[in-house]
C-alpha cells in the first residue's frame, strides 16, 4: 500500500509506509488509522469517482481531491475510430471513368499489373497486405502516366473511407 503525507492539503512526500517512515514497524496491515492521523497522512486511493459510461481510470501521481488522496484520474473513453469503408472505395475508384482509361492505357503494356490490380486490392481489404496492390498500382501509374493531381484524388479518396495509412502509403508512388 502506498499513502500520502499532506500539509495544508497539499502532498509534501508519498511512498510505501517503509519508505515514509523508516526505522517504524507495522502490523501486516500497515499503519493503522491512528497513526496516519497522528502523521497528517492518508492511505492513496485507486478508486477515484468517474463515470463508467463514458470514462475509465488512469494512473496518474497522486492528488488530492475533496480532502481525500487518489492515484487514478478519470479520463474520457476515447471514440474509436471509424471503420474502413474498403467497399465505398473500391466501388468509388472502379466506377471512376478515369482510372479505368488509365487501368484500359497500361494493359497492353504491363498486362499482369493492370490485370492484377482488382485482385490486389481484394487483398489488401481481406487480408490487409498491400504489397501487391502498391506493385500493380505503382507499375500502372506509370505506365498510364497517371498524373500526380489525380494520384492525389485516390489517396483523397482513400482517407475519406479512412482506410489504413499503409495502404494509403502504397498509393502514392515512389
Amino acid at each position: 500500500m502506498t499513502y500520502a503525507i499532506l500539509a495544508n492539503g497539499a502532498i509534501t512526500a508519498h511512498g510505501s509506509a517503509a519508505d515514509l517512515w523508516p526505522n517504524t514497524s507495522f502490523s501486516g496491515n500497515g499503519p493503522n488509522a491512528a497513526f496516519l492521523t497522528a502523521h497528517d497522512a492518508q492511505q492513496i486511493r485507486s478508486d477515484a469517482p468517474y463515470d463508467q459510461a463514458t470514462q475509465y481510470l488512469q494512473s496518474c501521481d497522486p492528488y488530492v481531491l475533496n480532502g481525500e488522496v487518489f492515484n487514478t484520474i478519470a479520463v474520457p473513453i476515447p471514440t474509436p475510430p471509424p471503420e474502413p469503408a474498403w467497399d465505398q472505395f473500391s466501388l468509388t475508384a472502379l466506377a471512376d471513368p478515369g482510372l479505368n482509361i488509365a487501368v484500359l492505357v497500361a494493359d497492353p503494356t504491363v498486362p499482369n499489373a493492370a490485370r492484377g490490380l482488382s485482385a490486389a486490392l481484394l487483398e489488401a481489404k481481406l487480408q490487409g497486405e498491400y504489397v501487391n496492390f502498391a506493385a500493380c498500382w505503382a507499375t500502372v501509374v506509370a505506365a498510364a502516366q497517371i498524373p500526380p493531381s489525380r494520384v492525389a484524388e485516390l489517396v483523397g479518396l482513400a482517407q475519406a473511407c479512412h482506410l489504413p495509412q499503409a495502404f494509403i502509403d502504397a498509393i502514392l508512388p515512389t
